[in-house]
């Protein structure tokens, strides 16, 4: 049986974990699974690379280790596009995916999900302001990655400025 779903290697948890601890402090006591999607997700026509949520008391149960321990968070990756994207470019998008979490500590459950927001937005901008239409060039690729008939873009030594 083929799954949509699959466990990420360790060495892609330790990058993302790498990624968390250290740009996202208040985030240091959550728990995340990071898994990858083997099929092409779409949302307002454009290829999703990732997505993050919240796990619900029915996602914590399934998700459940040995141990018991649970997930705070599952974030999912395009796997074709993970595979397809430069090192520099999946720190981008795991920093992003961070970028919706947000921690409560007044309710039961701390970890929350937020949308886009304007400080979020400053964040990023910052963070990326090497390459500030990162996402422009990546949903480029992306096409190119899905419909072998688009011209993939000629990879430079050049840095962006």
């Amino acid at each position: 049986m083929d799954l949509r779903f699959e466990a990420v290697p360790q060495q892609i948890v330790d990058f993302c974990e790498n990624v968390r601890l250290k740009h996202f402090v208040h985030l240091d006591g959550a728990r995340v699974m990071y898994v990858f999607d083997t099929k092409k997700t779409m949302k307002s026509g454009r290829v999703t690379f990732a997505r993050i949520k919240k796990t619900s008391d029915e996602l914590k149960y399934l998700s459940m280790n040995d141990d018991g321990t649970t997930y705070d968070y599952i974030m999912t990756f395009d796997k074709l596009l993970w595979d397809g994207f430069e090192e520099i470019d999946r720190k981008r998008l795991v920093y992003h995916e961070f970028c919706h979490c947000e921690v409560d500590f007044d309710k039961a459950n701390p970890y929350c999900i937020k949308d886009h927001e304007i400080q979020g937005f400053y964040d990023e901008m910052n963070y990326n302001a090497d390459d500030p239409r990162w996402v422009e060039r990546l949903s480029v690729l992306a096409d190119a990655l899905y419909d072998p008939e688009n011209e993939a873009p000629a990879p430079t030594d050049e840095e962006d400025v």
